[in-house]
């Protein structure tokens, strides 16, 4: 899910992260130890600069780039950037100080972290998601009533919890792009 360029949107990474471990047991062995309620991804991650658009892989030369995981940094460099790790909470002040030329990250991290504030510019690249695990400890489900178990397991669970998460995503992703637009972006 992480790789470059395989997730179009949130709606087909988390439903084949979904998919992938449900259809699959070596998927399951990797959650043996939990319970797991629903797997889903973010909102695929944008490339979002300050002072200068990136609008070809030659634009990244050397510009100073935050990224948040180890593969998105190998990217980076294998496309000429300089990957700064850095936390999300960090971006911001980051940005307005010009330590960073830029930042992944998703469009529904905008309003939440008023980046719009300090992007003038932002390339929908669809570049990567992030993996989420809603899981609960074994043997705290295998304590529960069967009835219950059913509920959490069945009803308010899996496919229906991670279409509760896409649109979530989807309803704060249109929500950043807009106010990146009206800033200006």
């Amino acid at each position: 899910m992480e790789l470059p360029f395989l997730a179009p949107d949130v709606k087909d990474s988390s439903n084949a992260f979904w998919q992938l471990y449900t259809k699959f047991p070596a998927v399951q062995q990797e959650f043996k130890d939990v319970k797991v309620v629903a797997l889903f991804t973010n909102d695929p991650m944008q490339i979002c600069t300050k002072s200068k658009p990136v609008r070809s892989l030659e634009d990244l030369k050397g510009m100073k780039i935050r990224v948040g995981d180890k593969v998105t940094a190998e990217a980076f460099k294998l496309l000429g950037a300089n990957p700064i790790f850095m936390s999300i909470t960090d971006v911001y002040f980051a940005l307005d100080r010009g330590t960073i030329d830029g930042a992944m990250y998703t469009l529904e991290a905008v309003r939440g972290f008023k980046l719009a504030e300090v992007t003038k510019y932002c390339t929908v690249a669809n570049f990567n998601c992030l993996r989420f695990a809603v899981v609960m400890n074994l043997a705290k489900w295998n304590s529960l009533p069967k009835d219950v178990q059913k509920l959490m397991g069945e009803e308010l669970a899996g496919q229906y919890l991670v279409d509760l998460a896409v649109k979530g995503y989807e309803a704060d992703s249109a929500g950043g792009l807009k106010a990146l637009k009206d800033a200006g972006c």
